[in-house]
């Protein structure tokens, strides 16, 4: 069995700002770190390392400095890391990075059974990438998992939460899935993997390297389009508590909108 655990680095959206003139998120300064949801998909492919003897990779897009995520991924327990950089990849959207990502998985893991990815990255919570990838391979896509129940017979099974309760789902392999907090708990770091993590080979992977141009990824092949962006900010004046009906509570609140006008 192998297994590509997709990782991406995010920040704290305190510490960024909006580029009023590309319309794009200045990262600069900017605490960079794995995106939480990303940790549980990167725990549960350790988890089917212990349990099948699994081959797992872990593959992000991102600037050189990503590197450090990857050994991250490494010093848990993961065999090999990937990394996409190039200054063509910048800007792409997630139709891009799902054409890059999936590039990259074609050309080194094109065997592989499972694809893992979080639920959706904490800084755009498009929830696309993953689901984009699984489009492009033609493979199933279980997404929002919150228990994988077993992988047997060629199939996966997991568990999600629907409205009238857990919904249990099944899928040929291979697989994208796309998993929530609630599948497991990441490890830590493992002080012999720390030792391997830091002399580990990192597999620097340009777009040549994946036979695209720079018309396909980055902005050029970005079809999504931001028309404004704006920080929001938290508003002045104390809290107004409202009493009554819910119809009397909505006039009160449609007749403050109207009178803040």
């Amino acid at each position: 069995m192998k297994i590509v655990v997709c990782i991406k680095e995010v920040f704290n959206s305190d510490d960024v700002k909006i580029d009023k003139k590309t319309k794009n998120i200045d990262r600069r300064g900017a605490e960079l770190f794995i995106n939480p949801y990303d940790l549980n998909a990167v725990e549960l492919a350790l988890e089917l390392k212990e349990k099948f003897g699994a081959e797992t990779y872990a593959i992000t897009m991102g600037i050189p400095s990503a590197e450090s995520s990857l050994r991250e991924c490494l010093a848990m327990g993961i065999d090999k890391g990937i990394l996409l950089t190039d200054r063509a990849l910048a800007g792409s959207d997630t139709i891009a990075t799902s054409l890059a990502l999936t590039e990259a998985i074609r050309k080194y893991v094109p065997d592989c059974d499972l694809i893992l990815c979080g639920k959706h990255a904490i800084d755009a919570e498009t929830s696309i990438v993953g689901p984009a990838i699984a489009e492009r391979l033609g493979i199933a896509q279980l997404t929002y998992v919150d228990e994988l129940v077993s992988i047997e017979a060629g199939k996966v099974i997991v568990k999600k939460a629907a409205e009238n309760g857990d919904l249990e789902v099944e899928a040929k392999l291979p697989a994208m899935l796309s998993v929530t907090g609630e599948v497991n708990k990441p490890r830590y770091m493992d002080l012999k993997n720390i030792r391997v993590a830091v002399s580990s080979e990192i597999e620097v992977v340009d777009i040549a390297k994946l036979n695209l141009s720079a018309e396909d990824v980055g902005v050029p092949g970005s079809p999504t389009v931001v028309g404004e962006m704006h920080m929001v900010e938290r508003a002045a004046g104390a809290c107004r508590m409202l009493s009554g009906s819910t119809v009397d509570i909505a006039r009160k609140i449609a007749e403050l909108a109207k009178a803040a006008k």
